[in-house]
């Protein structure tokens, strides 16, 4: 006899049809004995159209109950070794929707709500989907070499994608925070450089790590719909890094000592192991500039914003705008967007950031930020990334990194 639900977990997984996703549940039971019977089960669910993401957090579902006309399903599944599963096709794209289950009849024995925000799988690439690519293209082409540099937290291996002149090499770094961009903007650049760029890559060299914040970045390629910045030991990695590490940020009115705050800075410097990991290879490969891409959902834009701590050195200042002025015009001609007002660059990376750490090291760096005049990607601030915006933006990047290599060609 079925008791009551133990644990219940909401994810997405792919479907037949490309980059679409499907919603799998996942549900626990207590029952008195271990007979593998057909049992009753209802699945209830309901959209939540008034969520909004990096506004809302994960409280915004605490306490929400479901109505009678929130049933999607009520029959008999499958209860094995304590655990059913119910695959929910009809859920539509873009939506966010809370799900709960009971059991026998409507109304008795409700477990949940748990969350789920129905991503495309081409804005949001899961972790084995990078391995694949990385795989992919070591295959495809023999001069890409690949490295593990680390492990996260929970223990993915970081990879580093590396093609072209080991001796004078651009760095480009996605996903230090989970709810951004990386992978899918860093994958179709790198491909077509190495496609149609063979003769530019004997000169220059790229190496690539794609995804940092792997762990949390699956929550979100799964489903959560809420922002999720720091890693899987609750600590933002863009202020773990030891440059200056004694001073408190006050971003976003949080404070970075704080292990509530999502700016919380770690126990100690370099305290997790993706920041280890991007360290050691920084050091390895001494790169002339590294662009590490930021902004939500999978697409940012070229405002390349540094470290504050630079703001008086007018020599490292002088090399920051003359790569923006390589940059920013290759991208923007992409999207057929305005040009820029000016070239000013934002000083806002804060005490442990990689950006600051690089700085400290001389070598010019950004973090690549939306700008906001470009207006036909600002809706992916509020996760409404399509491919279609994934696309045109990685085509934009893919020539403002051609640029930026010519220059250091």
């Amino acid at each position: 006899m079925l008791k009551k639900v133990l644990k219940f977990t909401a994810k997405l997984v792919p479907s037949e049809k490309a980059g679409k996703r499907n919603v799998l549940l996942s549900f626990q039971f207590y029952r008195e004995n271990l007979t593998y019977t057909p049992s009753k089960i209802i699945v209830y669910r309901r959209e939540e159209p008034n969520f909004i993401f990096d506004c809302d957090e994960e409280e915004y579902f605490d306490g929400l109950v479901p109505k009678e006309s929130d049933v999607i399903f009520e029959g008999e599944l499958e209860i094995k070794d304590t655990f059913a599963e119910y695959l929910d096709t009809t859920a539509e794209e873009g939506k966010t929707y809370a799900y709960w289950v009971g059991k026998e009849t409507v109304g008795q024995a409700i477990t949940g709500p748990v969350a789920v925000k129905v991503r495309n799988g081409k804005v949001w690439l899961r972790f084995d989907e990078i391995l694949e690519e990385t795989n992919r293209l070591k295959s495809e082409f023999p001069s890409v070499k690949t490295k593990q540099i680390g492990k996260t937290v929970l223990g993915k291996p970081l990879i580093s994608i590396r093609v072209g002149n080991p001796d004078n090499l651009i760095c480009l770094v996605g996903g230090v925070h989970a709810g951004e961009s990386g992978p899918e903007l860093l994958f179709p650049a790198v491909r077509y450089i190495i496609e149609k760029h063979s003769d530019l890559l004997e000169k220059v060299g790229i190496v690539m790590l794609p995804s940092v914040n792997a762990d949390m970045r699956d929550v979100m390629a799964e489903g959560a719909p809420w922002y999720i910045r720091k890693n899987a030991a609750g600590v933002d990695l863009n202020r773990n890094f030891d440059a200056d590490f004694e001073y408190v940020d006050h971003s976003y009115g949080l404070s970075s000592i704080d292990p509530r705050s999502f700016t919380y800075r770690g126990p100690y410097p370099n305290s997790e192991p993706e920041t280890e990991a991007l360290i050691s290879l920084m050091e390895e490969i001494k790169p002339k500039a590294v662009f590490s891409y930021h902004a939500l959902c999978s697409v940012t834009a070229d405002l390349g914003v540094s470290s504050r701590i630079a703001r008086d050195d007018s020599g490292y200042m002088s090399l920051l705008v003359e790569l923006a002025k390589v940059y920013s015009p290759a991208f923007r001609a992409v999207l057929n967007g305005p040009p820029r007002e000016n070239y000013d660059i934002p000083m806002i990376c804060t005490s442990g950031s990689l950006i600051t750490w690089l700085y400290h090291r001389g070598i010019p760096a950004f973090d690549m930020e939306m700008s906001h005049d470009l207006t036909m990607l600002t809706p992916t601030m509020k996760d409404h990334s399509t491919p279609e915006m994934v696309d045109l933006a990685s085509q934009a990047h893919t020539a403002g990194i051609l640029a930026v290599m010519k220059h250091f060609a």
